[in-house]
């Protein structure tokens, strides 16, 4: 929850520092920011989306760095998905997508204030 985003009314957040996001595209305008967006209702994130990076070079060095963020966070080392760098290496179309949470939205059209209350069963129950 976000408490003070979207409460008059909803609100999309855009342009998201690019350190923030791993595979979202650098905005031609200012490479230090991601083609990313968040859609905020009630101080509740309902959907997010992002336009894909597809330069497989810049996805390994920002995959790189995030893993090396990962170490020093002293959280255990993730290989690199090579297969999915290697699938964008020979030609990974251009696409973007924004993903609609529903379970968010069954809390806000049932006014509650924890998604466990809307979840058929908890994380720690899978």
């Amino acid at each position: 929850l976000q408490p003070n985003f979207g409460t008059a009314r909803p609100v999309f957040l855009t342009e998201w520092p690019l350190f923030q996001t791993s595979t979202a595209a650098p905005l031609p305008s200012d490479p230090t920011l991601a083609e990313r967006s968040e859609l905020f209702i009630a101080g509740i994130e309902v959907a997010d989306g992002f336009a894909d990076l597809s330069d497989a070079a810049v996805q390994k060095r920002f995959f790189n760095e995030a893993l090396a963020y990962r170490v020093e966070e002293g959280k255990d080392r993730v290989d690199l998905d090579e297969k999915y760098l290697a699938a964008m290496a020979e030609g990974y179309p251009c696409g973007a997508a924004m993903a609609l949470g529903f379970d968010r939205l069954v809390m806000l059209l049932t006014d509650q204030s924890e998604i466990k209350n809307v979840l058929a069963f908890g994380w720690d129950e899978v």
